[in-house]
């Protein structure tokens, strides 16, 4: 694929992204509610770009603020071990949040992989007492 092929599809990936996620909060009624709501998907903040009116920016950000504060006081590890994400939103609430949530991310990770290996080790028993 040559370089011009691969940055036209490459910008059409980032906008049709970056429309979606715009569409999608371009519809609120209550900025307040959207911004907590945003953030208790452990989302990243959106820029002020991302709202046309500064009223309703500054009403998304206190309602993130406020979900942001809830979302980082939850159980990193069990936030990973239910199989979430994690976008660095409490990188600088709690420090510690990223490397726990990290460990459950790699238990997550095993017992998934176990959990496989458990459905199918019956396809693949011998049985050595039949020789």
């Amino acid at each position: 694929m040559n370089m011009s092929k691969l940055f036209i599809l490459t910008g059409s990936i980032l906008a049709i992204s970056a429309c979606s996620s715009h569409l999608a909060i371009e519809e609120s009624d209550d900025w307040q509610a959207t911004g907590h709501a945003w953030a208790m998907q452990g989302r990243p903040v959106l820029d002020a770009a991302s709202i046309s009116n500064s009223e309703d920016y500054n009403a998304y950000l206190i309602g993130y603020r406020q979900g942001q504060a809830e979302y980082c006081q939850q159980d990193a590890y069990y936030l990973a071990f239910s199989g979430a994400t994690y976008q660095g939103i409490c990188d600088h609430i709690n420090p510690e949040f990223a490397k726990v949530f990290h460990h459950g991310f790699v238990d997550y990770e095993i017992e998934k992989f176990n959990a496989f290996y458990d459905r199918h080790i019956d396809d693949y028993q011998i049985d050595f007492n039949t020789h």
